[in-house]
């Protein structure tokens, strides 16, 4: 008969070589009614676990609200730190309330683990763990200057679509990694922005779309009896993605309770695609159609309808914004004034540019049309007028 110690043993090296039964038996999470439960993967954490246990070690996750990535990673950097040593992780959030909720995540972990597992800490502190063994967790946001001058065999970035500067942080924070590191960068999607670039670019990052349709939680058997029912636009919406009943009923009550019956709301929170989580951010209020189009929406950048006549005379009306990822766009309208009586349109440009990459296009525009400009001179249009006498 075994003894104890044995038991134990036996037990501890089951743990370390097995992630799953170690995080199902120990491993202990707030579930959606705030009460201690075993860890067990869901459809979406499944699917990132089988990307680690393929090998791949630098992943990129755009995905949905609250399908367990941050957990999962959480629980399988712990489940490394714990028992191998001198594994160092670096976990870098957006905000100091993000430090926060992932340490916590940490610190449950650690507290609810038997005794005999529980390795012994030299440090603990608000936002960092140090085991005995040399294995060391830390959390910290992506301002922070804490990372420097160590270095880290696991990263996780997380939320990195909401970081300031994302590309210097990367740089920076990326270089701390050790030889053969566990890199995953995930994130809810924040517009088009750095982490828009850094998702389509070939970088070496496994891309890893979660969407709202991979969690088993997002369903509902019945909508309230009470509540109104569905509208033809939710019922397209229901079409298009061709939503279960359940699916449907849960994204129903979501739209109108969290999401203010704004569609483009609900897109950019709980993506079905990553199409739709790039394209909803930043979308259009209202329906954009142009007679001069042709009933088409409209798109970014030239649209021209006429050609530049000779002796013709035009001027150029320009609304300009910042040109920030989050921003709003920059409008230009070319008028042909020739005939006072009859003004007409020849070109509209809708983009987000700089202030620098604005003087470019307009000299460039004024070239081919040599029109008068009249720019805003609110905020940023003092920009442009400044930037665009020095290159005069």
């Amino acid at each position: 008969m075994k003894s104890k110690e044995e038991i134990v043993l036996q037990e501890v090296e089951r743990c370390k070589k097995d992630f799953i039964y170690f995080a199902e038996k120990y491993l202990r999470i707030l579930d959606k009614d705030e009460k201690l439960s075993p860890l067990v993967f869901n459809t979406a954490q499944s699917r990132l676990h089988r990307k680690l246990e393929e090998g791949e070690g630098f992943i990129k996750i755009l995905k949905a609200r609250q399908l367990g990535s941050s957990t999962y990673i959480a629980a399988r950097f712990f489940w490394e730190a714990l028992f191998n040593p001198n594994t160092r992780v670096a976990v870098i959030a957006h905000s100091d309330a993000g430090v926060k909720n992932i340490f916590n995540i940490y610190q449950r972990f650690y507290t609810n683990l038997p005794k005999w597992l529980q390795i012994k800490q030299v440090k603990d502190s608000a936002s960092q763990i140090e085991f005995i063994t040399g294995s060391l967790i830390k959390v910290g946001t992506a301002n922070s200057e804490n990372f420097r001058g160590s270095t880290y065999s696991r990263i996780h970035a997380s939320e990195a679509a909401f970081w300031s500067d994302m590309s210097s942080t990367i740089q920076s924070l990326f270089q701390t990694a050790s030889n053969n590191p566990t890199i995953i960068v995930e994130t809810t999607p924040n517009g088009l922005n750095e982490f828009y670039t850094f998702w389509k670019e070939n970088n070496g990052y496994y891309p890893l779309f979660l969407s709202w349709l991979d969690h088993d939680e997002y369903k509902l058997k019945k909508l309230p009896k009470d509540g109104d029912k569905p509208t033809q636009m939710e019922m397209e919406f229901g079409k298009e993605h061709k939503l279960e009943d359940d699916q449907l009923n849960w994204f129903i009550r979501t739209l109108r309770t969290r999401c203010s019956n704004n569609l483009n709301t609900f897109k950019t929170e709980y993506p079905a695609t990553e199409q739709e989580a790039f394209i909803a951010t930043g979308a259009f209020v209202f329906p954009q159609f142009s007679h001069l189009a042709g009933n088409k929406p409209t798109n970014r950048g030239w649209q021209i309808y006429k050609t530049p006549g000779k002796y013709n005379t035009y001027t150029m009306g320009i609304d300009v914004a910042s040109g920030s990822p989050n921003g709003d766009y920059t409008a230009i309208t070319i008028l042909d004034i020739t005939n006072k009586d009859q003004i007409e349109i020849v070109a509209t440009f809708y983009d987000k540019v700089t202030s620098k990459e604005l003087v470019e296009i307009v000299k460039r525009t004024l070239t081919k049309w040599e029109g008068l400009v009249c720019a805003e001179r609110n905020n940023y249009g003092l920009i442009l007028i400044e930037i665009g006498r020095a290159h005069v």
